[in-house]
């Protein structure tokens, strides 16, 4: 199992830094679950289920496609950034944690590179003062690195800085490309069976599995088309 790992990438922050300064502070929505945190925890959703601005948490399962939101438009910079990732990405947004605030410890079911979902890290703007732990230990992530988290394992943040921290978050798709970067290891297909419940289910499940492009991911495209046709 991989707990945490750098990927091979580094980007210029200051673009993203000068475009979020243009941004109404009114765009940032707070997070939904307020037993997670306390202080000030919110967001910005770039891409999300339908397009919807105000959608900055990822919803598992989710029957809507994820679509870029009409903020997309403004942040030239991360559209550069996303075109670097040769793999499906789902979620695309800025997570802001304000001075003073803690996000809580917790889980997020089935989110890992073993499960061919992850969920990766480019801090915009940091601290020495901020602590993220994951699964009992402390990760420095500086500011331009690309950093995948399991988001599977128990994990937290304290920032005991004087400013606000904020993170540019992709969640992604594992695919041939995606897994060249990170360390050998036996990968899920995307998804189990039991998460097919609708048509669409089964179209993005189809659509997803052609984009890994794997013999094994080939041949339950197969296995499903006949199910369906059945």
């Amino acid at each position: 199992m991989i707990e945490s790992f750098q990927l091979p990438f580094h980007f210029d922050v200051s673009g993203l830094r000068s475009e979020l300064e243009n941004l109404q502070n009114s765009e940032w929505m707070p997070h939904f679950n307020t037993s997670y945190y306390s202080g000030n925890w919110n967001g910005i959703a770039l891409r999300s289920p339908g397009g919807k601005t105000q959608s900055i948490y990822p919803m598992p399962h989710s029957e809507e496609e994820y679509k870029d939101t009409s903020l997309m438009d403004a942040f030239p910079s991360v559209q550069q950034i996303i075109r670097t990732f040769e793999c499906p990405l789902t979620s695309v947004r800025f997570l802001r944690l304000e001075k003073g605030a803690e996000i809580k410890e917790h889980s997020d079911n089935a989110l890992s590179f073993e499960d061919g979902d992850v969920r990766l890290h480019i801090p915009v703007i940091t601290d020495d003062a901020i602590e993220f732990i994951s699964n009992g230990k402390r990760l420095i992530m500086k500011e331009g690195e690309c950093w995948y988290v399991n988001a599977g394992l128990p994990h937290s943040v304290a920032n005991k800085s004087t400013i606000d921290r904020i993170h540019l978050v992709l969640d992604c798709t594992v695919n041939d490309w995606l897994s060249s970067f990170f360390p050998k290891i036996e990968v899920k297909e995307k998804k189990g069976l039991e998460s097919i419940k609708t048509k669409r289910d089964l179209e993005n499940m189809i659509s997803m599995l052609r984009e890994m492009g794997t013999p094994a991911a080939l041949k339950l495209i197969e296995d499903l088309s006949a199910d369906n046709n059945g």
